[in-house]
């Protein structure tokens, strides 16, 4: 008798061949329900992938810093030999192109990060149920925490140059979470395709180079057309230009396109997941 009383508390799951977006509000409570489970799945996660990441590594988390440093020292040689033409961007060239540069970083790391999260955990996804967010949770709080290095060492850099930050960092943040709703919504739409297909990752490095160029991180956002036009039409440009000028000057050169942006990054975010929540049982099973 108490045997059978063990077995009417265990939860059922019944599997059926409906698709689970005609019963939308059912889908978003096991979505949220999933989302606030997973946080020791995460941690789990989030610990080992720095471990193994920087167990037999010398440099540890500051090569979270090679590529910015890199980037500006490459640019402040091109801009004193004349190759390339910049404005005054109203503190050290250096400086401009290091935080634009971790910015950047920022929103191309963001949208590489669906893709990494569902290859690293896919062995786990066929042997045992588990709720997918936790990955993405992991994933996006290994994003977090080389951001806070390079904000960290970027802060003292800014100190030693006796630049001040302005106090509109804190709204700054905001553009910066934007930067990364966006990165992320556009990468859950990936996944399905670039988990099929390795076609997807490879192609991706070359497009956020190219993508790098069309954004005015080593340089000011041009205002000739049809230069300005690249700019304008690049969904980047005022969530990142954005956050700069917040951080920089406690003001938005652009509040409008900043607001249409991270409209769009939200609606993308929310859709995505939901795609990608409903694309993860198919991609497993295949």
């Amino acid at each position: 008798m108490q045997a059978r009383n063990v077995k009417a508390d265990l939860p059922v799951k019944i599997y059926t061949p409906e698709s689970r977006l005609r019963r939308p509000l059912a889908l978003f409570d096991e979505m949220t329900t999933d989302l606030l489970s997973s946080r020791e799945l995460a941690w789990q996660f989030f610990y080992r992938q720095i471990s193994s990441r920087y167990r037999q590594s010398a440099l540890g988390p500051f090569w979270a810093l090679i590529p910015p440093v890199l980037v500006a020292l490459t640019s402040t040689v091109l801009r004193r030999s004349g190759v390339i033409s910049v404005e005054e961007t109203g503190i050290p060239y250096p400086l401009y192109v290091m935080f634009g540069t971790v910015l950047w970083q920022l929103f191309a790391n963001s949208l590489e990060l669906p893709l990494k999260a569902m290859r690293s955990g896919i062995q786990l996804l066929r042997t045992i149920r588990v709720p997918v967010e936790g990955l993405l949770l992991a994933s996006i709080a290994e994003l977090l925490f080389d951001l806070g290095i390079q904000f960290g060492v970027l802060m003292v850099v800014f100190a030693l140059f006796k630049v001040s930050i302005s106090w509109g960092v804190f709204l700054g943040v905001g553009a910066m979470a934007m930067l990364m709703c966006l990165g992320i919504g556009i990468g859950l739409f990936l996944v399905p395709l670039g988990s099929l297909y390795t076609d997807v990752s490879s192609a991706l490095p070359f497009i956020t180079r190219f993508w790098f160029f069309l954004t005015p991180v080593i340089y000011t956002p041009p205002e000739q057309w049809p230069y300005s036009l690249l700019v304008d039409l690049n969904p980047v440009t005022p969530l990142l230009t954005t956050a700069l000028d917040l951080s920089l000057e406690g003001t938005a050169s652009n509040p409008t396109g900043f607001w249409i942006m991270s409209a769009i990054a939200i609606v993308l975010l929310l859709v995505g997941w939901v795609f990608y929540r409903v694309a993860i049982p198919i991609l497993v099973e295949r």
